[in-house]
């Protein structure tokens, strides 16, 4: 122990520079760690800070104390008959109160957006209802997105490494065509919208640009149909109405024309 002590006690003395640059490395981590975590802290600080402000918004702009969240049809009719006179008076109080609703839900994945764009139609009509619909649920999306990237990313990566890195392996063979695969996943019911939100920003080549976009567009066409039916809903007897199986025809085969491209460039590749 003397030994090694002395030994020791020598490589400090004649070689200082070497155990400084491994406590400045031991300095580096721990200060990139520290860093890391002050700016988790300042990201939850920053969407408590937002929600609370929704809140307030919504609380201003909307009667909440006479509404109750709609969860059927006949809810839906409710809502909408304490809101009608409210909006004819107070239209952008009303689309402002409707768009932090809209985006709460979305941005925390609370189920009710299908609901909430139906009424958009009976509300606003079909074409601010779907212009309204179609910013908020995007910007939605974009929120969870980031959430889901802050405060998901690492917790995933530590338990599924392995399977993410497959996948992004999978993405870079196709980097060409990620917007059309977003755009069939978004047409089509094969995975909900809240779940394609969590997990896309698990994969690094899925760029933000590219999600935007693929749910842009691939959000279109389903809200055009639930924001008209919005406007016929004295009309609606069941959900049937609204989400029926030639509705869901009519996305799924969009959703193969998304895939299109990406299938003719692998026959003649």
């Amino acid at each position: 122990n003397a030994e090694y002590m002395g030994g020791l006690i020598t490589q400090i003395a004649f070689r200082p520079t070497r155990f400084m640059k491994a406590g400045d490395r031991v300095f580096r981590r721990r200060a990139a760690s520290a860093r890391r975590g002050f700016a988790s802290w300042q990201a939850a600080s920053i969407v408590v800070l937002l929600v609370s402000v929704v809140l307030v918004v919504i609380a201003r702009t909307l009667p909440i104390a006479e509404l109750e969240f709609p969860r059927t049809l006949d809810d839906l009719r409710q809502v909408h008959r304490l809101l009608r006179d409210h909006t004819d008076k107070h239209a952008v109080q009303s689309m402002t109160g409707f768009a932090c609703v809209y985006m709460l839900l979305q941005t925390f994945c609370i189920p009710g957006s299908l609901l909430l764009t139906v009424l958009a139609g009976a509300l606003f009509g079909m074409v601010r209802g779907f212009v309204l619909v179609s910013l908020v649920a995007s910007i939605g999306a974009s929120n969870c997105y980031w959430m889901s990237r802050l405060f998901g990313r690492k917790l995933v990566l530590k338990f599924f490494a392995a399977r993410v890195e497959q996948m992004d392996a999978l993405l870079l063979a196709h980097s060409e065509h990620l917007v059309g695969y977003l755009l069939f996943l978004r047409l089509t019911p094969i995975l909900p919208n809240f779940a394609i939100n969590i997990v896309s920003p698990l994969f690094p080549r899925l760029s933000f640009t590219t999600f935007f976009a693929a749910t842009a567009m691939g959000m279109m066409p389903a809200t055009a149909i639930y924001v008209n039916a919005g406007t016929q809903l004295a009309e609606l007897q069941s959900m049937s109405d609204i989400v029926s199986t030639r509705m869901m025809v009519v996305l799924c085969s969009m959703g193969l024309l998304a895939l299109l491209p990406a299938a003719l460039a692998k026959r003649f590749a």
